[in-house]
């Protein structure tokens, strides 16, 4: 079986006025991720998108250092 790994950031996964998910690229990204399994390829997805959300939820203008304070950040935008 073949794999294929697909890194999807921040600007991808968020509305960039309102910073919140940007459901519609989220539902195309997951069409073809089914398609992909569906011709028999294994699909590894990563994102970085959650701080992003987390981020603009909190009014932070900088991405955080920590990793603590990244993990908070992202359970921030987890909470829906």
């Amino acid at each position: 079986m073949k794999t294929i790994v697909i890194k999807i950031g921040t600007s991808s996964l968020t509305n960039s006025k309102t910073g919140n998910f940007a459901l519609s690229t989220i539902a195309s990204l997951i069409e073809a991720v089914t398609h992909l399994r569906q011709q028999g390829y294994q699909v590894i997805l990563v994102s970085s998108g959650a701080i992003g959300v987390g981020c603009a939820r909190l009014g932070l203008t900088e991405r955080p250092r920590s990793i603590s304070m990244r993990q908070a950040v992202a359970a921030v935008a987890e909470g829906d």
